[in-house]
């Protein structure tokens, strides 16, 4: 009887080394790769160094020809440069303007633009500035004669517009002459009735500024003629429009329609009255 001799067990421990082995880390150089012969990190260096080289280059050769551009202009000091009149008619010629009358002065006015105008000094008034908050607590003397002269300015305004409204309007000329006198009266009789307003008795204001309140009614009263007497002027040189220049009739009219002090000396009487009683 034969002996059978065991099969050899696989050495499990070497094969787990082989294993092991096979994991062992590989350490890579800063260029990505273990070749001996690369060289392309030297290379990326000296692109980036002739790049820069050749913008630096660029920069000063542009320099060079904005100095050469700059000096070769006569760059003249504006305040010596002088504007004759030769210049300034030609100016005019080439765009076409007739040169009558100076730009700044505007152009001609004529009985066929002077209505087409815009006025302000009719569109505003003192009551658009006093408001009803501002009577309130106010010494009754007092309230009364700002509510006057404020309602005054207003309702004259108003038939004032309407009858520079009416004449332009129409196209008849003796309706249009009529228009243009009524508004004339119309701005009479609004300067005759803010004269006729009787200030307040110093007897009837009261308080420590009582002075100071007769001051801004008188200057707010004063102010008021003088505003009316401006707008009985622009209704003039609107029906003789002969001679003067949509400047003017524009200038005349701004002063016309100072409306903000007459209504900041009225505030001022009637807060005052009211803190000072």
């Amino acid at each position: 009887m034969s002996t059978q001799q065991p099969t050899s067990q696989p050495d499990v421990n070497s094969h787990k080394h082989e294993k092991d082995e096979d994991k062992q880390p590989v350490l890579e150089s800063a260029s990505a790769t273990t070749s001996q012969d690369n060289r392309s990190g030297v290379a990326a260096y000296v692109i980036v160094a002739v790049a820069l080289m050749v913008l630096v280059a660029l920069a000063l050769t542009l320099c060079n020809v904005l100095e050469v551009v700059g000096t070769s202009i006569d760059w003249e000091d504006p305040n010596t440069y002088s504007f004759d009149d030769d210049d300034y008619d030609d100016l005019l010629d080439d765009l076409g303007i007739d040169n009558e009358h100076d730009i700044s002065s505007g152009q001609s006015l004529t009985a066929d633009n002077a209505l087409d105008q815009y006025l302000g000094c009719i569109e505003y008034t003192v009551s658009d500035y006093v408001f009803a908050s501002d009577y309130s607590g106010s010494q009754q003397a007092v309230a009364t004669y700002v509510k006057a002269l404020a309602s005054r300015d207003a309702s004259s305004a108003a038939e004032v517009k309407s009858h520079l409204r009416a004449a332009a309007a129409t196209g008849d000329d003796a309706t249009r002459a009529s228009e243009l006198q009524a508004a004339a009266d119309a701005a009479a009789s609004a300067s005759e009735a803010i004269e006729a307003l009787e200030l307040p008795a110093e007897s009837s204001v009261t308080g420590t500024k009582a002075a100071d309140i007769i001051e801004n009614l008188t200057d707010a009263r004063d102010d008021a003629l003088t505003r009316w007497n401006k707008i009985a002027q622009v209704i003039d040189m609107v029906t003789k429009p002969s001679g003067h220049t949509t400047r003017e009739l524009s200038d005349l009219d701004d002063e016309a329609s100072e409306v903000t002090d007459i209504a900041l000396e009225l505030t001022h009487a009637l807060g005052n009255s009211a803190s000072c009683k």
